[in-house]
């Protein structure tokens, strides 16, 4: 079967308002013609997390994918981080780094340590970004955190 772009967006988006990593497996699983299983399997497989300590300023103004920042990432159980962080390459650099700063200072009032978090641009192999973008719907299914307002409305 043949998905349009704009459906399979729209699919896509509505998978990131979900909750159930089943369903998103699913539907992630039939639209890239992969079992649901082996896209639940590879997510688990996958998920990775930063702390947030470790996210440099010059990598997030960088739009060009760089592999040497999923070394710092580390293997992490489904769904367990602090925060899944998404943002847009459109969105102003020097705001968004204010805008996590603001975040892991809050968080780390709060919690006393430093957030463990989700990242795209550190948690998906940069060598195996279509293998990373099919499970992202699995990833998604627990919870995120918008650094930038404009974007999430």
């Amino acid at each position: 079967l043949y998905y349009p772009s704009q459906i399979r967006t729209a699919t896509r988006t509505w998978l990131l308002s979900k909750r159930e990593h089943g369903t998103a497996a699913i539907i992630a699983g039939f639209l890239e013609g992969h079992a649901p299983g082996d896209v639940h399997a590879t997510a688990k497989k996958q998920f990775r997390a930063v702390r947030l300590d470790l996210v440099e300023r010059e990598a997030m103004a960088r739009a060009e994918p760089d592999p040497k920042l999923h070394k710092l990432a580390f293997p992490a159980a489904l769904g367990l981080v602090d925060a899944f962080i998404t943002h847009s390459w459109q969105d102003d650099k020097d705001q968004k780094w204010a805008q996590l700063q603001e975040f892991r200072a809050e968080f780390k009032q709060a919690h006393g340590r430093e957030a463990v978090v989700w990242i795209d641009k550190y948690c998906i192999d940069q060598n195996s970004l279509a293998e990373g973008l099919m499970c992202l719907p699995v990833f998604l299914g627990k919870r995120s955190v918008c650094i930038n307002q404009n974007a999430c409305r």
